[in-house]
């Protein structure tokens, strides 16, 4: 599941920037499979919120 405003859609492919390839394995999951509670939702979107701060090691550093 990724949440949309994270996504870019194309034509032949979906492109994620906050995360790398093999950090989806960890992306929180729900419990049921066609239902998403608020607090799964909100575990969600921090994670891939938190992979536009710190995905690679070059984004936790100070921009100077």
């Amino acid at each position: 599941m990724i949440p949309i405003n994270f996504a870019r859609i194309h034509e032949d492919a979906i492109d994620v920037h906050a995360l790398m390839s093999h950090q989806f394995v960890n992306v929180p999951a729900t419990q049921s499979p066609d239902q998403v509670t608020m607090l799964e939702e909100e575990k969600i979107m921090a994670y891939f919120g938190a992979g536009l701060l710190y995905a690679e090691p070059n984004r936790q550093e100070p921009i100077v």
